[in-house]
């Protein structure tokens, strides 16, 4: 019979197993092929394999760094950094700022997680929405090419206005933002779902903006951006660009009276 001595572990030792944390439970993990989802796996596009952490790991490791950097410390103990494995000084601080990059490569993998899962739902809808969309353009435009110098001004310039429009459809079925649900250009709301049309209209204007200003191409990582840092404000994770990585460590600490007489 193992007897177990009611030891409590020192924050120290909890700091230090905290450094080596995430490269024991951080583990790369891929789907093995069983008799369900055999052809699932096979059929599958072939890239690069996934070397990241998953979220649920990111996540149970920042918790871990904010229980230990919140501990309560004594007088001396505050004062005293703790030294990694690499020599490097840390202190509650780094320990922080190591939290807030943990939180963003969370925040990366929660957004391509958000995308792979709405890509999937949406990828039929946005099948037959671009083919009605490129079906309707199509005519438009031989309508345009066939009557064209018969057409008097007005009706020209609604066919061309048509196909402005169509375009504008094209470009919001193949960059709607790819982490929200899908919302078909087709589709009629009634006064219940009136916020589902207000978001199409928005959706749909700001890409337009961006056929306009030519920045169609980085409109995606823009997306992503504004993700991560409403996530950061929500989180409210310190800055490490600006707070310093490591510090010196005191020589004595402050208020020490152990010579005192």
């Amino acid at each position: 019979m193992v007897r177990r001595t009611g030891k409590k572990r020192s924050r120290e030792e909890d700091e230090d197993s905290s450094s080596n944390a995430l490269a024991v439970t951080m583990k790369p993990v891929t789907p093995k092929p069983t008799d369900g989802n055999r052809k699932q796996v096979e059929n599958e596009t072939p890239g690069p394999p996934s070397t990241g952490p998953l979220p649920s790991q990111l996540d149970s490791f920042i918790k871990h760094e904010s229980a230990v950097a919140a501990k309560p410390r004594d007088q001396f103990s505050a004062k005293r950094p703790r030294v990694s494995n690499d020599g490097k000084v840390e202190t509650v601080g780094s320990l922080q700022r190591e939290v807030g990059k943990l939180q963003r490569l969370l925040n990366k993998a929660e957004y391509q997680r958000n995308v792979k899962r709405e890509s999937a739902a949406a990828r039929q809808h946005q099948f037959y929405d671009r083919k009605k969309v490129t079906k309707e353009l199509q005519k438009v435009e031989l309508e345009l090419a066939e009557e064209g110098s018969s057409l008097d001004d007005e009706a020209r310039a609604q066919l061309e206005t048509k196909r402005a429009d169509l375009q504008v459809d094209l470009h919001y079925i193949e960059h709607f933002p790819p982490a929200k649900p899908y919302i078909s250009i087709r589709a009629v709301f009634g006064k219940k779902k009136a916020g589902l049309s207000a978001a199409r209209s928005r959706i749909r204007e700001e890409i337009h903006q961006a056929t306009l200003n030519n920045t169609l191409a980085s409109l995606q990582d823009q997306r992503f951006q504004a993700f991560v840092d409403q996530r950061i404000q929500e989180s409210d994770i310190p800055d490490e660009q600006n707070a310093p990585t490591t510090q010196a460590a005191p020589a004595l600490a402050d208020n020490d009276d152990f010579f005192a007489i």
